[in-house]
């Protein structure tokens, strides 16, 4: 789902020493780009996986202000108003035995939206859809 859906989401590595003492930590926001899944019988039960990750940035126009700090009297910023960055756009791609009505219900919470998204789609009939076809939501 994070890859299809191409969701944003908190990748976040902590490393520490022996002692507890902090090494680095890593928190950013990212997109799954692609993973392999390979299982190594050489060391046991292990499974390895390969992933590919790409920093996702949150980009939108802020207002900002000059104040005068009070205490110190130099100068302060201030974020008086933040505009959200749009968020990436929803798909779906089907696969054998699905129809737009389940995916809706699934993706959506509500199967009834079908002949919406078809219409969005450019999808004539909603009940001929092919696997590997990409369904958009938004």
């Amino acid at each position: 789902m994070l890859k299809v859906g191409k969701t944003p989401f908190r990748f976040i590595v902590n490393r520490r020493f022996e002692g507890g003492q902090r090494s680095f930590d890593n928190d950013i926001m990212v997109l799954l780009e692609d993973y392999t899944i390979n299982e190594d019988s050489g060391n046991g039960f292990d499974v390895e996986v390969d992933i590919k990750l790409r920093q996702y940035v949150s980009y939108g126009a802020k207002i900002v202000g000059v104040i005068e700090n009070t205490t110190s009297g130099e100068p302060a910023v201030s974020v008086t108003k933040e505009r959200p960055a749009k968020q990436p756009e929803k798909t779906y791609t089907v696969k054998s035995g699905d129809n737009l009505w389940m995916i809706c219900k699934t993706e959506l919470g509500d199967g009834s939206k079908y002949k919406e998204i078809a219409k969005l789609n450019n999808i004539a009939n909603a009940n001929l859809i092919h696997p590997g076809q990409v369904i958009r939501f938004a």
